[in-house]
């Protein structure tokens, strides 16, 4: 860790996933240059917040490129990172990563204008960048400033408030974890309306008496479908909305309470599925039955709508959970 920096971590899939993608690039394009945004979280304050670098953004359909200059595709990506926040609202865009097809494996004049611009205008004014080149026989066993991976020396720097928005080169620590990526399932459901999935989700996690998890659905035979869980914080009882096996089709919502998961039949349902019916209504439809049943002093015997008592299938977890919503 340099002295005065933030401690910076990178998930192990993230490397992995970098090195994969530059590769793949220098064997079909050559010596050119090839770029990602890097997108992650600041977690903690002051001298003691750490960032965390959990996933990256290819640099899209129009993106430009040549052997000593490389433009994002800035669209394409403010749109991937949208869809990411689906999956994990805290998660921003937080750097990048470019190959230089020769032997420069610092950042050049140009970088550092486009570098410094974004970081300026970011929220948090910290950001890190990772230049990647080809790792060089004469480097022996290598440098122990960079990191070695399939054939690339990468090197990393940080630039922003704690080194006077000069470059610092560091060394990451990298733990392990899979890349943070968005579900097909929940790529699917956002396809049919982004602003109007986009604001629902953002309305959930404004509910702060919750504790909101996006998860898939598994193990139904059917394909994964999206599943938000928002467990209340004071209350013993969590709502599960399980998505409809296809954008269009109705959502089934759960609670659990009392070691129990019963299916529960919200009234903003009972007239079908349309584009009208937004998620969080059904969450706060959920909580009123359940205050009431409270006040009435059932607090421990909690019936459906329907009757109906029955478990949803497997829920696995995709990602964390907080609020950030940075630019590109």
């Amino acid at each position: 860790v340099v002295s005065g920096l933030p401690r910076i971590r990178f998930l192990s899939g993230v490397i992995d996933q970098l090195v994969e993608g530059i590769n793949e690039s220098r064997r079909q394009r050559g010596d050119v240059e090839t770029g990602y945004a890097l997108v992650g979280k600041i977690v903690g304050q002051d001298t003691s917040r750490i960032i965390l670098v959990s996933g990256l953004i290819d640099e899209g359909p129009a993106s430009a490129r040549s052997g000593g200059h490389h433009k994002a595709d800035r669209d394409h990506q403010q749109r991937e990172l949208e869809l990411l926040q689906l999956a994990d609202g805290d998660v921003m865009y937080i750097g990048d990563a470019h190959l230089h097809p020769g032997s420069m494996d610092t950042c050049s004049s140009g970088d550092y204008r486009t570098d410094l611009g974004n970081v300026r205008e970011s929220r948090t004014r910290e950001m890190v960048f990772v230049i990647a080149t080809a790792a060089s026989a004469r480097w022996g066993s290598g440098s122990s400033d960079s990191v070695y991976r399939g054939g690339l020396k990468l090197n990393f720097f940080y630039l922003g408030k704690a080194s006077g928005y000069e470059y610092r080169h560091f060394v990451p620590e990298i733990v392990e974890g899979q890349a943070l990526q968005t579900p097909a399932s929940l790529r699917r459901f956002a396809a049919v309306s982004p602003a109007r999935a986009r604001l629902d989700f953002e309305n959930l996690r404004r509910l702060t008496a919750y504790k909101m998890t996006v998860s898939e659905m598994t193990g139904d035979g059917r394909q994964p479908r999206p599943c938000i869980e928002m467990q209340h914080k004071r209350l013993a009882f969590k709502t599960i909305i399980a998505f409809g096996p296809d954008p269009g089709a109705c959502p089934e919502v759960y609670v659990e309470t009392d070691g129990e998961i019963l299916r529960y039949q919200p009234q903003s349902l009972n007239g079908g599925w349309t584009d009208l019916i937004w998620f969080t209504p059904i969450v706060l439809e959920v909580e009123r039955e359940i205050t009431g049943r409270h006040g009435a002093g059932r607090a421990n015997h909690t019936e459906t709508t329907t009757g109906e008592r029955s478990a949803p299938a497997g829920v696995k977890s995709t990602g964390p959970q907080e609020v950030h919503h940075g630019k590109l």
